[in-house]
């Protein structure tokens, strides 16, 4: 998580602005909202603590630790993109229940269900033809290593891996690499922990916004199923496709967006 910049203690005019808590997917969203001095980027489990018995349920307490620590009282802004979103949701239905107030929760792109909605065939071509358009071929093998590391025989082997965790690789292949595994790993402790939560769940009542972006099928919900969750929900539609959402030809008004909705002024940090 990004370090606190006031380091002499006193009041600034940015102690007095809400802060925004970003919740990235696992690729770690790094175009987005950066330089904000009120934006706090959330940082996430790695592949070696998930290996050792770590889950969902302890990566949300990661999570949370992290904005109570930042912020222990008040009012709470979330942002949650991809995975971000239920974990937002998570955080939101905790805070609730504690009596604390959530003031906004956005959920960028990721879709609440009861069980995994299948991605298109043509959004899932389509982004393969991305991958191989812009000659990622560290990406693609990524995929393929991270999906082979993570299965149950693997990881005896990435056990032993562990203490070259943070060693660099070749143009700069290790990032790919490392978020590859600790997605595969994971996406298996999703459903079972996203069920346990939401069985008997309570709705959110904050101000929920949906940025849904141009990947979903006509058949799926206008609101990718967060009604269900959530008693006040807004959808806003964003071009681009998942990813290409958080690029730097669409991000402008989506983080103009999220500022906004936070009560948060668009001012770079000093």
């Amino acid at each position: 998580m990004r370090q606190d910049r006031h380091a002499t203690g006193l009041p600034t005019a940015a102690d007095h602005q809400p802060l925004l808590f970003l919740l990235p997917g696992l690729g770690g969203d790094q175009k987005l909202l950066q330089n904000i001095d009120q934006v706090v980027h959330i940082d996430y489990l790695d592949w070696t603590d998930l290996i050792h018995g770590s889950g969902l349920q302890t990566l949300f307490t990661h999570v949370k630790s992290q904005i109570e620590a930042k912020l222990p009282a008040g009012p709470v802004h979330l942002a949650g993109f991809s995975i971000g979103g239920p974990l937002a949701y998570a955080c939101a239905l905790a805070f609730q229940a504690e009596g604390r107030r959530v003031a906004t929760m956005a959920i960028l792109d990721a879709t609440a269900s009861d069980a995994p909605v299948p991605v298109p065939l043509n959004i899932r071509l389509r982004g393969r033809l991305q991958q191989f358009a812009s000659c990622n071929l560290p990406g693609g093998l990524a995929s393929i290593v991270g999906k082979l590391m993570a299965r149950p025989a693997s990881q005896p082997l990435l056990r032993r891996l562990q203490p070259y965790r943070n060693v660099e690789l070749p143009f700069g292949y290790q990032k790919q690499l490392h978020m590859k595994i600790t997605m595969q790993l994971l996406m298996p402790m999703f459903w079972p922990w996203w069920l346990e939560l939401t069985r008997s769940a309570p709705p959110v009542t904050a101000p929920t916004y949906i940025f849904r972006s141009q990947d979903h099928a006509p058949t799926e919900p206008e609101d990718l199923g967060w009604s269900h969750y959530c008693t006040n929900v807004k959808v806003i539609r964003v071009p681009g496709s998942h990813n290409g959402m958080l690029e730097p030809k669409h991000n402008g008004p989506l983080s103009a967006n999220l500022l906004n909705l936070a009560g948060i002024p668009n001012l770079a940090s000093r």
